[in-house]
């Protein structure tokens, strides 16, 4: 019985410390601490202990902490957050059962049931989004049937997370866009009238932002783009206020939000033709989140991650609009060595990461498959720059080969548009057949613009892409020009390509 009470005041000052409303605030090194002193808790309990109901419940909400500061530590250790959450949610289940007047093991319930969501979404989607519908339902009756709670702003918000969390999978992964939408709107209907009830919580003008943005990605992804540009630029506004009143700094993750609102505008900007525009709010994006990164929490996974992204994207569009001008490459691929290395750090730090968990029964581990992916892209992006550089140089029959094997590497990437990862392909594929018909070999250059026409088949039927239309319709004029059966020299076989 001395353990149990041992452990039972272990626990009551840990769940004191860990509050839900500052983990997105804590930096890494202290994630990884609370990860520890919740290991030693859970090692303060007996086995026989999880009999008692009141121990079941602590234990259960201390594997939900687990599983969210193990999100919070990098990104999302899969195994471990969808065991421990699991878990809980199995224990809380159970208690909601035996105890339908226990509000807090029911919001805790719908709490897991987001967690495991999350952790589903990215390989088993079709069951991502029953974890999401269940959370839904039980936040919406627990708000509901206790309009008088003290609690109703904390499930109010977290239904919304639900939505969102919802809303992503739908468009991401299910294309279901409209669906999407209706989650969206729901999120941002939600918080504004939450925000109407309780005007105190500042909080809330960042969350709606976010909800804005979100309704965002719904017109981008049916393209329509000036549509998504000006909602985007909504949601930015509304950060812009908080900054003019002086309390953005006030939330690093505010200040997060600002930067991929800033990216989003910025690749759209560079989409409809403004790539100065672009490169101005994406440099803004930079300086954000490099404070983000080198002053406030360097261990960061999620702003690191998305240093990687905001260089990555400003060092494209640099490209993009180079033309020929070695000054400007130079800076392109300055741009993506950096976000290159940043990314290949990430996704060996999370290998690294994965030999040694710390969350509570941790006995399997992986990384996030996104980092590789993101590592490949910039790679891919990275390529196309090396070979601009080559081609310029008159090193054609290379130049070629390295603008192939970018588009080969883009093929290993993982991307929620696919159509704008076939264009990337066809992009690659129109360069490399281009330097091969520089070096005078317009077999090889045929086979590269066959193989882009090829990537564009599959969304010929329904794309409102216009750049894909576009650029199909620019490589089939190519195709005409060489021929339908090309002859002539080749450039010679190569055993590898340079670095």
């Amino acid at each position: 019985m001395t353990n149990l009470h041992a452990g039972t005041n272990a626990l009551s000052v840990l769940t004191g410390v860990i509050d839900k409303r500052i983990l997105p605030r804590a930096r890494v090194t202290e994630v990884t601490e609370l990860l520890a002193a919740a290991a030693d808790a859970v090692k303060q309990f007996p086995n026989e202990a999880s009999n008692d109901p009141g121990v079941a419940l602590e234990l259960a909400r201390l594997k939900l902490i687990s599983a969210d500061l193990e999100k919070l530590r990098m990104l999302g250790n899969a195994p471990v957050i969808l065991k421990n959450a699991t878990s809980a949610a199995a224990a809380l289940a159970v208690i909601v059962k035996a105890n339908k007047d226990d509000l807090g093991a029911q919001y805790e319930l719908a709490h897991c049931n987001i967690l495991i969501g999350q952790v589903l979404a990215d390989n088993e989607p079709a069951k991502a989004r029953p974890a999401f519908e269940q959370s839904i339902d039980t936040l919406t009756t627990l708000i509901k049937e206790n309009p008088n709670d003290a609690a109703q702003p904390d499930w109010r918000l977290e239904l919304s997370i639900a939505e969102e969390y919802l809303g992503d999978l739908l468009i991401d992964k299910l294309n279901e866009a409209e669906q999407a939408k209706r989650n969206y709107d729901a999120a941002r209907n939600q918080l504004e009238a939450l925000k109407r009830g309780y005007p105190q919580i500042a909080e809330l003008d960042r969350d709606i932002a976010w909800a804005v943005n979100k309704q965002a990605d719904v017109k981008l992804r049916n393209r329509d783009n000036s549509g998504a540009l000006e909602t985007f630029k909504d949601a930015r506004d509304r950060l812009k206020t908080i900054e003019q009143s002086g309390h953005l700094w006030d939330d690093p993750n505010w200040v997060y939000t600002l930067v991929i609102i800033d990216n989003n505008i910025g690749l759209l900007q560079n989409d409809m033709n403004d790539p100065a525009g672009a490169i101005n709010t994406l440099k803004e994006a930079e300086t954000n989140v490099d404070e983000l990164v080198h002053r406030h929490d360097p261990n960061n996974f999620w702003w690191r991650g998305t240093l990687g992204w905001t260089l990555d994207n400003e060092g494209w569009i640099i490209f993009l609009t180079a033309g020929d001008q070695p000054d400007r490459l130079e800076l392109a691929r300055q741009a993506l060595t950096r976000a290159s290395q940043i990314r290949n750090d990430l996704n060996s730090e999370a290998q690294q990461r994965s030999a040694a968990p710390l969350a509570i029964d941790a006995d399997s581990n992986s990384v996030n498959p996104l980092w590789q992916s993101d590592a490949n892209f910039t790679a891919a992006n990275l390529d196309a720059v090396v070979a601009r550089i080559m081609d310029l140089a008159g090193d054609h029959c290379m130049a070629a080969r390295k603008f192939a094997n970018a588009a080969k590497i883009n093929g290993e990437t993982v991307s929620r548009d696919t159509e704008a990862q076939a264009l990337r392909a066809m992009q690659f594929l129109d360069w490399s057949a281009n330097a091969y018909r520089a070096a005078s070999d317009n077999i090889d250059a045929f086979l590269e613009l066959k193989k882009a026409v090829d990537a564009a088949q599959h969304y010929l039927p329904t794309t409102k892409h216009q750049k894909l239309k576009d650029q199909l319709s620019a490589i089939q004029k190519e195709l005409a020009d060489i021929g339908s059966t090309p002859s002539g020299p080749q450039c010679p076989a190569l055993a590898s390509l340079p670095q």
